[in-house]
């Protein structure tokens, strides 16, 4: 291995899951004895802050674009808050900063939906991997669900990253999709972390639910408590870190702590969630069938279809008693069917893949 590889690793602040994804990754190269620069923002920022001792995150607060139907709409973009010259200001530190450190460039650049490591890769002309879930929208032809373009991942993608020595998606499920002959992208299994893999399950009569903070104004905790109180048989405990603690009495809301949730799904019978990939994969993992409730983005809809069409769960708009009481009459055979599933991975390890992949990467 050439002797402290130098890696830039850009990772999404758009929920948790990009940043629980990367985790294992940062493990395996610490251990490699490589020299790790994160570039973070919003959740990955504060989740990576002061997670490792001797690794530096600067917050590049990246361009913010907003989605339209026929790819990214520029117009709507240019009026986004958060798209001030402050946050440019901090990208341009953030570069300057990793020359520093690195005495010039990186080695490699890993990007997992963030476009300011994407752009230094440029600047160096040093290799870039692409590791998100997203990307497979690039390298394979989808098609549009309930309004919401596939194109819109695609161009977006284009726009940001035109091109990269190796691509690679992250998938809960197998793509039977037709492939972009333009863009090359590797499917691999979803990456489920090590403390989720380790998990002694069991099934108890708990409903775990996790809403990602950037949804949060769109839940009323009034409403979710009386929908749910109405099922007594079951315990329900939601997490999320902007909805005040509460406790009724068979629902609770917490603060999101990853050591308490993942001993909530050690003893849950099913969830109530948003559509986020990583999170999705990992109740995949451990047989947890989902009530869904995605974002309005094309990459959350499709997860929420493929989970709706294959009777892993339900897609739903909102907490409805209607739609809880038919899903919670039904766990059983929902888990029945992600266990007998052909779509799911049940026998590969995206992690283990991956560091084949990079451990040829370390030695060249």
């Amino acid at each position: 291995m050439k002797e402290n590889k130098k890696i830039l690793i850009g990772i999404c602040g758009a929920g948790l899951g990009h940043s629980l994804r990367q985790l294992p990754i940062i493990e395996y190269f610490i251990e490699k004895g490589c020299e790790i620069i994160l570039f973070c923002f919003d959740q990955s920022l504060k989740f990576y802050k002061d997670r490792f001792n001797g690794i530096e995150v600067f917050d590049v607060s990246v361009i913010w674009t907003e989605g339209g139907p026929d790819g990214i709409d520029f117009l709507k973009s240019s009026r986004a808050e958060r798209n001030t010259w402050d946050n440019l200001k901090k990208r341009f530190d953030a570069y300057g900063r990793v020359q520093e450190l690195f005495s010039g460039g990186p080695d490699l650049v890993i990007s997992d939906f963030e476009f300011a490591s994407v752009q230094f890769s440029y600047y160096y002309n040093c290799e870039l991997i692409t590791l998100d879930q997203q990307s497979k929208f690039l390298g394979y032809n989808f098609e549009d669900i309930d309004g919401f373009s596939a194109s819109e991942e695609k161009k977006r993608l284009r726009f940001f990253v035109p091109k990269a020595q190796l691509r690679i998606a992250t998938s809960f499920y197998k793509i039977d999709k037709t492939v972009d002959p333009d863009f090359s992208v590797k499917i691999i299994p979803p990456i489920i972390r090590p403390s989720i893999r380790v998990l002694q399950k069991i099934y108890e009569n708990l409903i775990v639910g996790y809403f990602s903070p950037y949804e949060s104004d769109k839940f009323d905790l009034s409403h979710i408590a009386s929908v749910l109180s109405e099922f007594s048989q079951f315990q329900f405990l939601i997490f999320n870190n902007k909805l005040e603690e509460r406790k009724s009495s068979n629902v609770s809301f917490s603060k999101y702590n990853a050591s308490n949730f993942e001993q909530a799904l050690s003893i849950a019978s099913a969830a109530i969630c948003n559509a986020g990939h990583t999170l999705i994969s990992e109740l995949m993992y451990l047989n947890i069938p989902c009530y869904i409730i995605p974002f309005d983005t094309y990459d959350q809809q499709c997860c929420a279809n493929v989970i709706d069409k294959n009777g892993f769960g339900i897609k739903a708009t909102d907490i409805n008693s209607e739609s809880v009481r038919l899903f919670l009459e039904n766990i059983e055979v929902y888990r029945e069917n992600i266990k007998g599933s052909s779509l799911l991975y049940h026998d590969r390890d995206g992690l283990d893949e991956l560091k084949i992949i990079f451990e040829k990467k370390l030695q060249s």
